[in-house]
């Protein structure tokens, strides 16, 4: 991963997209701190993908006996049951 300064990047903005294109990600820093990345579009997606919680433990667990990997998860029946691991703060509870 190569770095750009800033006003590089601005200058030469096509060829950083090029740079990226061919080679991956490429970071630009101003006053020498590391500020952005610039990121191929199918690496943005496949990591927006992987980044979203997913229900398929829940749907093979209940599909195909799976034990889920989720401590706070039991199936009971059909059907699964989701306990909190800490009690909620008092402001969380419902009370009269």
């Amino acid at each position: 991963m190569s770095e750009w300064q800033l006003q590089d990047a601005k200058a030469r903005f096509s060829e950083l997209l090029n740079v990226t294109l061919k080679n991956g990600p490429q970071v630009v820093t101003r006053r020498g701190i590391a500020e952005a990345v610039l990121v191929p579009i199918d690496e943005w997606r496949r990591l927006q993908e992987s980044s979203r919680p997913s229900l398929n433990p829940f749907y093979w667990g209940r599909v195909r006996g799976f034990k889920t990997s989720y401590p706070n998860v039991t199936k009971s029946g059909d059907a699964l049951q989701w306990t909190s691991v800490e009690p909620l703060p008092a402001r969380h509870q419902c009370g009269l």
